[in-house]
């Protein structure tokens, strides 16, 4: 991947724009506490959009941070292949945690809505649009610009920030966020990391209905 991509001016805005961004949604949520995940939805797709026109216009071109046309459909194959090993891998690991004799379900688990509407919400937020706009953030634009001082410390920084903004220095996290770094560095198309965050948060959700015992009643309701 090469390095220096990313200028001090975008960078800069980002941070900037993400700071506003978040700030607005903070204050909805305290105003329209019945709609956070309708505010997160929405926040994420607004900083989705003005983070990819700051590219666009402090940028030279979505190549920049691994978005041009070009590279989108082999990244997504890519980042198919990237996630079927990964899966395998943590696979095996989560049954030797079992055969240790930990709750791998606790262990995973992620808090889930109780009503149905309000779940189909959350997989579409946390499983499809928040990892689009994390992965333009802090692997696009965040480890594009900390890219120039080395791989280690354009890895370090970009997982460190993206551990911060999920307000929590769990072990899901920080190996997430070293992977996603990891993928991009090695292919250089923003969609691997992306498909293997989406695939990997939609994974996360499902075991987390199994571990709650909710499937049962949801289905009940649709059908």
């Amino acid at each position: 991947m090469e390095a220096e991509k990313i200028g001090i001016k975008l960078f800069t805005i980002s941070l900037f724009l993400l700071l506003l961004s978040e700030t607005g949604s903070v204050f909805l949520s305290s105003v329209f506490s019945n709609h956070n995940m309708l505010i997160l939805g929405s926040t994420r797709v607004l900083q989705l959009a003005v983070f990819l026109f700051a590219v666009s216009i402090f940028g030279q071109s979505m190549s920049d941070i691994g978005l041009g046309r070009q590279q989108i459909v082999p990244g997504i194959i890519i980042g198919l292949k990237w996630s079927f090993w990964f899966g395998v891998v943590a696979l095996a690991l989560l049954t030797l945690i079992f055969f240790i004799g930990f709750d791998i379900l606790k262990i995973l688990h992620t808090r889930l809505p109780a009503t149905g509407g309000n779940l189909l919400l959350f997989f579409l937020v946390g499983g499809v649009i928040a990892p689009v706009t994390e992965e333009v953030l802090f692997r696009g634009i965040l480890y594009g610009f900390f890219r120039r001082w080395g791989i280690l410390i354009a890895l370090f920084m970009s997982t460190l920030f993206f551990v911060l903004a999920h307000q929590a220095f769990s072990l899901i996290q920080i190996t997430g966020g070293i992977i996603f770094a990891v993928s991009y560095e090695k292919e250089g198309k923003l969609m691997v990391p992306i498909m293997i965050h989406s695939l990997g948060n939609l994974s996360l959700f499902t075991l987390s209905i199994y571990a709650e015992n909710t499937i049962i009643p949801i289905l009940c309701m649709y059908f």
